[in-house]
């Protein structure tokens, strides 16, 4: 059974809880990884140039730190910007205010929160060891709320709460932040798995103090020992042991099948806290995307650093920058003269030879010696030969360079070498050079922008889960109106419509008459009547008796206007609670909401400039064109407008004006719904109007097979490039195979003149032997004649009677050459 199937089974038995389940989950998960994180340190000790040898310093190249300070800018060079927009860019007002609102809070706590450093830390992990881990955190700002107790006051009330429980003192919030947080490699431990979605839990290792134990379990926090000793990274252990600080081992393992998370020490027996649902809601359940990984394959999920693919030539390159260094200390100036007593052995030559001696005289004590020693020539005097050494430097830089250029072949730098251009290069060329520029680096760049926008989107869903309302209204510098405001201003209107319409139905309001006086000081005047006008002003005289005379004839007076109407409720928009309402809902969000980022590398700069101008020139030739239409024929100003938000849309550099767009055209709809004067040149303004949608058309063609015209050339210039290259390879081959023959001939008649003078040799050392021979034998023919003619001789016999044969002819010797096997001569040899 797999690891993975272990795992199922004890989550399914409710291993969740088992807190020697997972010590026994985590130390197997650390072991398996063991030999990764070697690969990994060592990389980074070649990386910090922190490596000694056995015999002290050695001179290196700096290969990997080099490769390292090309490749960061070039796969991530700035901060993303985050981009909120509607996925189906149909102008609903709510979606088009949550993206905005989404977005300007985004982009504040990218700034608040320093998220460039936490990337530039992932991709300095990226390209360094293949592996690159951010995590994302909720922080909350909470403050306790002050509030006067009225201690004395409530006497009573106070005695009969003394029963209830105390009650927790009430808080506020004051802030709300997401922090995006870099993982170290070997605070990142998971079980091994094929993939990232097989993965059935992860755990994140922390050093935590006494103080933060304590802050945190407040129960547990005074009694978890101590076990991990944290601090600066040095070579001597005693100075180690003494700047470093005592903390504990803490472990938050988030179990993807049982959706908890667990938090427990390293020498504590039991769980912090029971497992719970995390605080934090992500749609991949992990507190942290898909790392950004390097070299990966489908056995198991652990990256292979690029290093490792070319470390072998980086060696041969370090072995030979030490080989040049040993070698440029023996160039050196060394001169050698013949040693003498004072007078005799030049010392002037050395005190000339001295470093720094320059424009002085030097006085020599015995100028005949000096001057005679050397002959016409002057001072003897030899020089160390450093012409060899200069030669064999040469070579080495030569080795090293090939070294270098394959190294940038396997990493992909010599893409980036070949994408430079000069300005004596055409379009094509530059074209072909930034082409092959980007070829091998865009994998590079698309991961680091993948890593940039998953965090983007799960900053945004904590964002939307987490956030109050009023944070991200500050956040976003953004005022929207609630429910309470519409329901408020559409009342206000029913009450101001009923007040008109019951003036609309009173009748007019005349002047009130003036009524009889009572006699007396104190007597008040009588109230004002609403009565018909035919009362006459009071005699001047009040008398109780008389009666009043009738009154004058009513004065006609104008008729007031009536009040206007009130003006129609103000169109509030969308309120907090509609905006709110997609922000929480999470399906709704991933439906409706597109979240992407912005590139993250300088050289897309350009393509967005380039991009902005082509969307300012085509607005403009579009305006123009479609004036005189619009003029001519309002009813096709909002098809005309559609149209141009058709073609914004697909504009990622023209976002930014889109709600600006859409106001513009309904003002300019609004605008041109009163009737125009009929116009005597409507005829022919509309046939120019014609024949410069056709000239534009005609325009718009042109450079259309312009653009063919000249994408068609520069293939065919890439396709005939591509064919001198593979002629130029195939000439090179020639070139080769035929030096390669050369060789093999040259070899073979210097074997065969070696053979012949071998054999020559042999035949040349033979008939020196047998000469040789010769001239012995003959020395001793001479030898033996000598000898016979100076031996007497003998005496004749006494007896005189004995006959005397008579002497016969002397025998004569032969001899023959005797030859060896191969038939050469070898010596002589007696025969019969």
């Amino acid at each position: 059974m797999s690891a993975l199937d272990d795992t199922i089974g004890a989550s399914d038995a409710g291993a969740s809880d088992d807190v020697a389940y997972w010590r026994a989950q985590i130390t197997k998960a650390e072991r398996d990884a063991e030999e990764w994180h070697k690969r990994c340190d060592k990389i980074r000790k070649r990386y910090l140039a922190d490596e000694k040898n056995a015999t002290g310093s050695r001179r290196k190249y700096q290969m990997l730190w080099s490769n390292q300070e090309v490749l960061r800018p070039a796969v991530y060079a700035r901060r993303p910007n985050p981009s909120v927009t509607s996925r189906f860019k149909d102008g609903d007002p709510v979606i088009n205010l949550a993206c905005e609102l989404l977005e300007r809070t985004l982009d504040v706590q990218f700034d608040l929160g320093s998220y460039d450093d936490t990337f530039q830390l992932v991709r300095n992990d990226y390209l360094l060891f293949a592996r690159g881990v951010p995590r994302i955190r909720y922080e909350a700002q909470i403050d306790p709320l002050e509030v006067d107790d009225g201690a004395g006051e409530w006497e009573d009330d106070a005695q009969s709460d003394e029963s209830e429980e105390p009650q927790e003192p009430a808080e506020v919030l004051k802030a709300e932040h997401v922090k995006v947080d870099f993982v170290h490699r070997k605070d990142f431990i998971h079980p091994v798995a094929r993939t990232w979605s097989e993965l059935p839990w992860l755990c994140f290792r922390a050093f935590m103090d006494r103080s933060e134990l304590k802050k945190r379990w407040p129960d547990a926090g005074g009694k978890i020992p101590l076990d991990a000793k944290v601090g600066p990274r040095r070579d001597d252990e005693a100075q180690k042991e003494a700047s470093a600080v005592a903390k504990a081992t803490i472990y938050e393992i988030w179990d993807k099948r049982s959706g908890k998370v667990i938090w427990l020490a390293k020498e504590w027996p039991e769980l912090l806290e029971a497992p719970a649902a995390p605080y934090m809601k992500f749609e991949g359940f992990f507190p942290c995307p898909r790392p950004a990984y390097g070299t990966l394959d489908t056995e198991k999920l652990t990256s292979v650093p690029d290093y490792v693919y070319y470390q072998d030539q980086a060696e041969e390159v370090n072995d030979l920058t030490a080989r040049i260094a040993s070698l440029s200390d023996s160039l050196k100036v060394v001169g050698f003269y013949p040693a003498g007593p004072e007078g005799e052995g030049f010392p002037e030559i050395e005190a000339a030879l001295r470093p720094g001696f320059e424009n002085k005289a030097v006085a020599v004590k015995s100028w005949a010696m000096f001057t005679k020693a050397g002959g016409s020539d002057g001072v003897p005097f030899v020089f160390l030969p450093i012409a060899d050494i200069v030669k064999t430097i040469e070579a080495c830089v030569n080795l090293r360079k090939q070294l270098i250029d394959d190294i940038w072949q396997i990493t992909g730098i010599s893409d980036i070498m070949r994408g430079d251009t000069e300005a004596e290069e055409t379009a094509a060329a530059q074209g072909m050079k930034s082409i092959w520029g980007s070829v091998r680096l865009k994998d590079k760049q698309n991961e680091m922008a993948r890593i940039c926008r998953d965090v983007t989107r799960m900053v945004a869903e904590v964002i939307s889960g987490h956030f109050q309302i009023d944070t991200m209204l500050q956040c976003a510098n953004m005022r929207l109106p609630t429910e309470a405001d519409a329901i408020q201003a559409q009342m206000q209107y029913e009450r101001e419509m009923q007040a008109y319409m019951a003036q609309r139905q009173a009748p007019a309001a005349l002047p009130a008459p003036q009524g009889y006086a009572i006699s007396g000081p104190s007597a008040p005047s009588p109230p004002p009547t609403l009565t018909p006008s035919t009362a006459s002003p009071p005699p001047p005289t009040p008398s109780p008796a008389p009666t009043p005379s009738p009154p004058p004839p009513p004065t006609p007076s104008p008729t007031p206007p009536p009040p206007p109407p009130p003006p129609e409720p103000p169109d509030l928009g969308p309120t907090q609670e509609d905006v709110l309402r997609v922000l929480r809902d999470g399906v709704l969000r991933r439906f409706l909401v597109d979240i992407e980022t912005d590139s993250t590398v300088l050289l897309d700069q350009q393509a967005e400039q380039n991009a902005r101008t082509e969307l300012i020139e085509k607005t403009g030739r579009y305006m123009l064109s479609m004036q005189s239409i619009a003029e001519n024929m309002p009813a096709m100003l909002p098809f005309l407008g559609e149209i141009y938000l058709f073609g914004l849309r697909a504009y990622p550099a023209g976002r930014e004006l889109q709600e600006k767009a859409e106001k513009m055209i309904k003002q300019l709809e609004a605008a041109s719904g009163a009737p125009k004067p009929p116009d005597p040149k409507m005829q022919l303004e509309h046939m120019k109007a014609q024949a410069e949608i056709s000239r534009i058309r005609l325009e718009q063609q042109t450079a259309l097979i312009r653009a063919h015209a000249e994408d068609s050339k520069a293939r065919m210039e890439l396709e005939q490039a591509q064919q001198t290259h593979q002629m130029e390879i195939a000439r090179l081959r020639g070139q080769m195979a035929q030096a390669q023959q050369d060789h093999e001939l040259s070899k073979a008649e210097h074997g065969m003149k070696m053979r012949s003078f071998t054999q020559q040799v042999e035949l040349d050392e033979r008939k020196l032997a047998a000469t040789q021979a010769l001239d012995l034998f003959k020395d001793r023919m001479e030898r033996v004649r000598a000898e016979r003619a100076a031996t007497p001789p003998p005496p004749a016999p006494a007896n005189t009677n004995v006959p005397i044969a008579p002497a016969g002819p002397a025998r004569k010797r032969k001899f023959a050459i005797r030859r060896g096997p191969d038939g050469l001569a070898a010596g002589f040899e007696e025969v019969d």
